[in-house]
């Protein structure tokens, strides 16, 4: 997702409109945002002839949870591949896998991966969320947030953070979170990195983070 930031950055570096597109590639272009419209977080809103819903954990229709389509140009499913098609495709709808908020205008806002949620006692946590917290750290550069296992919450929140200058204490940085999210979500454990493993485009792959 592009961050608010960046979009601002390239608006204000070549001064055009920045435009978002969300899609994916079993089922194309879902949403954009509007030109001179895009909200603050915003991936916008549907393409005419798309249509999409939000369900939880069970499978109902809510406000918030798992982003599912149906569109013009989606697929069939995946070539000699049953068991993965069932996966992804529920009753005529595509499953994204991302996680995602509605607002009363039809706007949405992703909120993460639905595949690499942290489960605190019971508790789901958006890595992303954190990640979005700690890079506001003056003394962050880079953070990646993973799950440790814990035998008494099951999963435990690790943040393994790249400094930008001289490091930042474990405590400062437990401070600056407890500020900003809730206890549950705060990370139980804090290491700080050289750097992370990133893909050929530049994304952090937490996969490879030991």
């Amino acid at each position: 997702m592009l961050t608010l930031a960046v979009r601002m950055a390239a608006e204000g570096r070549y001064g055009i409109p920045v435009v978002q597109q969300y899609g994916m590639t079993e089922g194309g272009y879902v949403m954009t945002t509007p030109c001179g419209e895009a909200l603050p977080g915003s991936i916008g809103r549907l393409f005419p002839g798309v249509e999409a819903k939000l369900v939880d954990d069970a499978g109902r229709d809510a406000t918030a949870g798992e982003l599912l389509m149906r569109t013009p140009g989606a697929m069939l499913g995946y070539l000699d591949d049953p068991e993965a098609t069932a996966s992804i495709l529920r009753d005529g709808w595509l499953r994204s896998g991302d996680l995602a908020r509605r607002d009363a205008s039809g706007n949405y806002y992703l909120e993460g991966r639905l595949g690499i949620r942290i489960n605190v006692g019971g508790f789901k946590v958006a890595p992303e969320e954190i990640e979005a917290v700690l890079i506001q750290h003056p003394g962050v550069r880079e953070a990646a947030v993973i799950a440790r296992p814990d035998p008494l919450r099951g999963e435990i929140v690790t943040a393994i953070i790249v400094p930008a200058d001289q490091p930042p204490s474990q405590a400062e940085i437990l401070n600056f979170c407890r500020e900003r999210l809730a206890a549950y979500k705060l990370p139980r454990h804090i290491e700080f990195r050289d750097q992370l493993p990133h893909s050929p485009l530049g994304k952090v792959q937490r996969q490879r983070i030991e």
